[in-house]
């Protein structure tokens, strides 16, 4: 997928505008690139969700490259600290981000983060670290990548039927089997997975996937001591609008709770699941104890905020098809090329 706006990235590149741009700029306006994934050989190897691969090693290293360079990175307390205080940002500020507890954000991008002198933080989802689970895409995605039959029929959380013949025939089954997923609302889990599995005849090891593609509690303390921070993203990465108050409680006090008392770090920041947020939600976060709140999309943060703007942070998500270009136009003209 190439849209207008990385055709245009792509052409200020050639024309060397970017990088005039990013040689004469000293904006103070938050860029906040929100990734997942960066290693292209698990999501396959282990046929899992590729919706959540926003990049590969090659491209993130030039990706970190620039922000190590031209930007001041920025941890999400240290954002959150300096909203609160009212605090103008530095010359160029970016706040790198990493959602759900990938594994290969440790192994893979923490090396490239290190070679660059680059910031960020990881928010987790504790119950699949914890229980050595793999978030519900990713088996979804397993189970329809391994099936045999040639129709796919399910009837939880809808009716669907998904051919499963034909050139791109599986990838569009997971994207609107993801979709349906996404639209239900009391989502029960357990039922989903034994509907999939029923549906595709493919069982699911889930603690073998976890094995291979999720973060250990080790792996985030070594990712701590080097300067990292860890951040909440719900207990089970479920959307928090529409949760019962029980529910929303659990998302929000559990989840920190047990990254605290598991790492023994304060946890101040939150990255909501999905990004779906709403006036309850921040109300509850605040109570909870948490200082930030970051969602999806929205023009990024200008010069001094108000201390308000802390729980909606807007943040720029990272596609696997942008081209570098784009991500240099997303960091250098904000304004222009957030989503």
């Amino acid at each position: 997928m190439v849209g207008k706006k990385d055709l245009l990235a792509r052409a200020m590149g050639q024309a060397g505008i970017l990088n005039l741009m990013k040689a004469r700029g000293q904006s103070r306006v938050l860029v906040a690139p929100a990734f997942h994934r960066v290693d292209s050989e698990a999501v396959r190897r282990f046929s899992l969700h590729c919706g959540v691969l926003d990049t590969d090693r090659s491209k993130f290293d030039a990706q970190m490259e620039l922000v190590g360079s031209s930007f001041v990175s920025l941890t999400a307390s240290e954002a959150g600290r300096m909203l609160a205080q009212e605090q103008a940002w530095p010359a160029r500020p970016a706040l790198v981000t990493f959602d759900d507890g990938y594994a290969d954000v440790v192994t893979c991008a923490l090396p490239v983060l290190r070679r660059h002198g680059v910031k960020a933080t990881l928010f987790v989802a504790p119950y699949y670290v914890e229980e050595r689970d793999v978030p519900w895409w990713d088996w979804v995605a397993h189970c329809f990548h391994h099936t045999e039959r040639e129709e796919v029929r399910v009837g939880y959380p809808e009716r669907c039927r998904f051919p499963m013949t034909g050139d791109g025939a599986c990838e569009a089954a997971v994207r609107g089997m993801i979709g349906a997923i996404g639209r239900a609302r009391d989502l029960d889990l357990g039922r989903l997975k034994a509907e999939v599995e029923g549906a595709t005849g493919v069982g699911v090891a889930q603690s073998e996937l976890a094995e291979h593609n999720i973060v250990t509690w080790n792996m985030l303390r070594q990712w701590i001591d080097e300067g990292h921070e860890v951040g909440a993203h719900g207990m089970r990465h479920r959307p928090l609008t529409g949760l019962s108050e029980n529910e929303l409680e659990l998302e929000l006090r559990e989840s920190r709770r047990l990254i605290r008392e598991r790492l023994g770090v304060n946890v101040e920041t939150i990255s909501y699941p999905g990004g779906a947020t709403d006036a309850h939600v921040v109300r509850r976060a605040r109570a909870a104890g948490y200082s930030l709140g970051l969602c999806y999309g929205g023009k990024p943060l200008l010069k001094r905020a108000s201390p308000d703007a802390r729980f909606a942070v807007p943040r720029q998500p990272v596609k696997a098809w942008q081209s570098l270009d784009y991500f240099h136009a997303m960091m250098t003209l904000p304004g222009l090329f957030a989503w």
